[in-house]
């Protein structure tokens, strides 16, 4: 796949006046739409066919000012400040906008064989499952069907304990990553865990 295309003198513009204010709170949302546009024009000329995009620093200390919050929100997490959920809560909501804007982008692309989102797969996931410091359960919301792979539409339960290996195989079947006989990858992961594919996600 080769889409020619280039970024807009406009957008190449408000990249250069982001230079510099990595670390202003008030810039955060227009670097992190910036860097979205820059993932999806690289996918789209085929620079890259993978890209990760972290937000924040690990230890989350931006401070989200929703319903008179003061804290950061590492702090929100671990439920301190007013009406912590709340504010937690608008929080996720307000990056899974984000993230709806990153998908838009990317099925705006039309590629040969469809739109660019259908090519592959975009996932978001955090760090961890909450301020406890605890990795279940962690939701996975995958955007596009990567040519059919995924099933789409739907919430699917795949248990609070499951290791993430089990996924991280997944995607790589998906993104077409096999074993010499042509099977699906399925024993990345550390060994003393269980592997396999997650074929409850699968079309």
């Amino acid at each position: 796949m080769n889409v020619i295309g280039a970024l807009s003198p406009a957008k190449v513009s408000e990249l250069q006046a982001m230079d510099g204010k990595a670390h202003d709170e008030e810039s955060q949302d227009t670097i992190i739409r910036l860097q979205m546009d820059v993932v999806v024009f690289a996918l789209s000329v085929d620079y890259t066919r993978i890209a990760t995009l972290k937000l924040s620093d690990r230890v989350d200390d931006r401070h989200y000012r929703f319903v008179g919050n003061s804290e950061s929100f590492h702090d929100v997490s671990h439920r301190d400040g007013p009406m912590p959920e709340e504010s937690h809560r608008l929080t996720d909501r307000h990056y899974a906008e984000h993230f709806k804007y990153f998908l838009d982008a990317l099925a705006a692309v039309n590629t040969p064989t469809g739109p660019l989102i259908d090519q592959g797969a975009a996932i978001w996931v955090n760090q961890q499952a909450n301020g406890d410091h605890d990795y279940g359960p962690l939701p996975y919301i995958i955007g596009g069907s990567a040519k059919g792979f995924f099933k789409q539409g739907q919430y699917i339960d795949i248990g609070e304990r499951t290791p993430n290996c089990r996924l991280l195989n997944t995607f790589l079947a998906a993104s077409g990553v096999r074993k010499a006989d042509g099977s699906p990858t399925e024993d990345f992961g550390e060994a003393s865990l269980p592997k396999k594919v997650q074929t409850e996600v699968m079309a």
